[in-house]
């Protein structure tokens, strides 16, 4: 007996927790399948072992008790499942470590709280953006989130010493600024020292040191012999390979830009220099600072996309060599060298691949005299400009450019009889292949793509032009010097343009704003470790390039599910309602289908915060087939409705506002009619 109440007891139990649960409903009932039940969902869902592009769907093979947890919130609110999708968002978390700042806890609790304060006030528009082809506002959401800590150990001073020692080792100044040169590894190996392994988040280290005795100086990215008849272009800053940059607040001031006129000219108050804030200037200070950290925040730990890139198991990228001029069969490759750009690609494969892509890399030459479609394409795309440059006096000069978009028509319409011609063979359909053209051309002069640039990077191609001359003036200026550039040397260029034709990898200088509504440059990030802008000499890559190349796709990806959902959503709220289209025969499992659904994409969510991009991109392509399910539950509830006509019927005579009318009147007549007696003045009598 005692067995028998101890069981009644136990199932009452349960089923009271049971109508508990269901009587939670919504968000509670949600919240108990993402924290109770899904360790256990997450583990029957995730397969990316076995099937790493999530080719089989998941939801056939779950337990009955997992179909049953998701079969809560069962509710019929359309415009509640839209709002949960589109308040859907990726947290970024920024450690900001403050190297050498003082030990006051007061002024350095003020500084903690000030940064803290300017980051959430700029931190207002969080969506993602494509700024190239359409530039357009994608869905997805990253918030940054902000983490300042003091580091207390004596990495500041060791900083210090290392510079000291290396500028007592240097030569004389060289700079008109009256910079000591000193190597970026001086800086860099005692940071990466410093870090622990791996990276749980993203780390910029503001190091405010110590003036140094021996006068100012600023970072150099290159060997002196590697470009020693080169504008080399100091800088204070250093973005790193792993997820971390510093900046030395007391190196500089350091200026570069657009020697003229143009956007994103570097000085000031852009890199602030420690040294030039005063007593009672903390504030200025801190939101001086707090513009820095907001920059590099944008433009380097969630930067825009270049253009949208969806994912492709094979990539291959086509080098075509048009060797054109007298000297066709001795072309100088020098700064040419496609081994060597394959090799890099190659090395820096597994960060800017997922784990199931594959990088291929072809070569081809023809000669220009030989290769009609060649010589009909350049012919076509010359164009003439005429240009006033003061010499002893203002003079006219004409001189010729290639039109790129005129290239790019004609390459896109006869690439393929090109590539027969040049002797490569074409890949199956489902390869994404990017032909590079390299236009090597015998002149003595220089040509460039519509007058300004050297290569061209298209969504499809990518074009580059070279010409016999070493070395060009252009329109910059680094620390107050003109930018002597050379012109023979492709390598770093072309890296820069695959990065944004192959992974949509947005240039470190460019950026959306959306106070301008455009796209904004900021060559503030354009120097060190990038292959992008004119200042840069290295076509290293770093952590910058290196997310952005999956976390584009990710974006992309994400962006057109949540789209599919939403139109989905509508087309069912358009037919009267999931209750009356779907009715309650298929509104369980449609249930069950949405709410993994949202589950997956909260799961890519979290796996783009943690940097797992390969997990990220399972449970995306695995929403495909919860969508698909999703569209055939609409499609076959659509042949379930029945066409009506309802014939609408002639409106009755209004019988009773006619007599209350015409009583109104006849009470308004009889009054009339009678005023005399109703209203006589009784004082007249007597």
């Amino acid at each position: 007996m005692r067995i028998g109440a101890m069981e009644t007891r136990r199932r009452m139990f349960t089923l009271v927790i049971a109508v508990l649960v269901i009587a939670l409903g919504g968000c509670e009932v949600g919240r108990v399948v993402a924290e109770f039940g899904g360790y256990g969902l997450e583990a029957a869902l995730y397969q990316g072992m076995k099937d790493p592009l999530a080719e089989n769907d998941t939801f056939l093979s779950l337990s009955p008790a997992l179909k049953r947890l998701l079969s809560h919130p069962a509710g019929f609110d359309v415009d509640a499942k839209r709002e949960a999708l589109l308040a859907m968002e990726s947290s970024t978390l920024l450690r900001v470590k403050l190297v050498g700042f003082s030990e006051d806890r007061r002024r350095l609790s003020h500084l903690e709280s000030q940064l803290t304060k300017y980051i959430e006030a700029l931190n207002q528009d969080i969506h993602a953006n494509v700024i190239g082809h359409e530039p357009h506002r994608l869905m997805a959401k990253t918030r940054i989130t902000l983490e300042v800590e003091k580091v207390y150990d004596d990495l500041g001073e060791r900083i210090h010493d290392a510079i000291d020692q290396n500028i007592r080792k240097s030569e004389s100044l060289r700079t008109p600024f009256q910079h000591h040169e000193v190597p970026h590894e001086v800086v860099d190996d005692l940071i990466k020292a410093h870090l622990e392994t791996p990276l749980s988040s993203y780390t910029i280290f503001l190091l405010n040191l110590k003036p140094q005795t021996q006068g100012k100086y600023a970072y150099v990215y290159s060997k002196s012999g590697a470009f020693s008849h080169h504008t080399r272009c100091l800088g204070t800053l250093w973005a790193g390979k792993d997820r971390y940059v510093w900046v030395d607040l007391a190196a500089g001031p350091v200026e570069y830009g657009p020697a003229t006129s143009g956007e994103g000219y570097v000085k000031g108050e852009m890199l602030p220099l420690a040294s030039s804030y005063g007593a009672g200037q903390e504030n200025a200070f801190a939101a001086d600072l707090a513009s820095l950290v907001w920059s590099a925040a944008r433009m380097l730990v969630a930067p825009a996309v270049r253009i949208p890139v969806q994912f492709a198991e094979d990539l291959e990228v086509q080098f075509i060599h048009i060797k054109g001029g007298v000297n066709e069969e001795e072309a100088d490759l020098k700064g040419l060298d496609f081994k060597a750009l394959e090799a890099q690609l190659l090395e820096e494969g597994d960060g800017l691949l997922f784990s199931k892509q594959n990088l291929k890399f072809k070569y081809a030459s023809v000669k220009l005299s030989e290769c009609s479609e060649c010589s009909s394409a350049f012919s076509r795309a010359i164009r003439t400009y005429t240009a006033r440059i003061l010499l002893d006096n203002y003079s006219l000069f004409l001189d010729e450019y290639l039109d790129s978009k005129e290239l790019h028509l004609f390459l896109k319409e006869y690439g393929e009889e090109l590539a027969d011609e040049a002797g490569l063979s074409r890949p199956d359909g489902m390869t994404r292949v990017i032909p590079v053209y390299v236009w090597d051309l015998d002149i003595e002069k220089q040509m460039l793509l519509d007058r300004f640039h050297q290569i061209m990077p298209f969504r499809d191609m990518v074009i580059a032009v070279r010409t016999v001359m070493q070395q060009t003036v252009i329109e910059y200026s680094c620390n107050g010097r003109q930018l002597l550039t050379p012109t023979r040397d492709l390598q770093r260029p072309i890296v820069g343009a695959l990065l944004q034709s192959l992974f949509g990898v947005t240039p470190t200088h460019l950026t959306w704003s959306s106070h301008h509504n455009s796209t904004v440059v900021d060559y503030r990030w354009g120097v060190g470790n990038t292959p992008f802008g004119p200042f840069s000499q290295l076509s290293s890559l770093s952590f910058a390039q290196r997310d952005a190349s999956k976390r584009n796709t990710i974006l992309t990806m994400l962006n057109e599910t949540m789209s599919h959902g939403l139109e989905l959503l509508q087309q069912i709220k358009n037919y009267g309602g999931e209750k009356e289209f779907l009715g309650m025969k298929q509104h369980l499992e449609y249930t069950q289908r949405w709410n993994l659904l949202v589950y997956k994409l909260n799961k890519v969510m979290s796996a783009l915060t943690h940097f797992e991009f390969d997990r990220a991109l399972y449970f995306l392509r695995s929403t495909e087939h919860d969508l698909f399910a999703i569209h055939r539950f609409a499609y076959d509830s659509s042949f379930e409705l029945e066409a009506s006509l309802k014939c609408f019927e002639d409106a009755p005579f209004p019988w009773i506002p006619l007599i209350l009318g015409l009583g109104v009147v006849g009470v308004f007549v009889y009054v009339w009619m009678k005023r005399d007696k109703l209203f006589v003045n009784k004082k007249k009598r007597f």
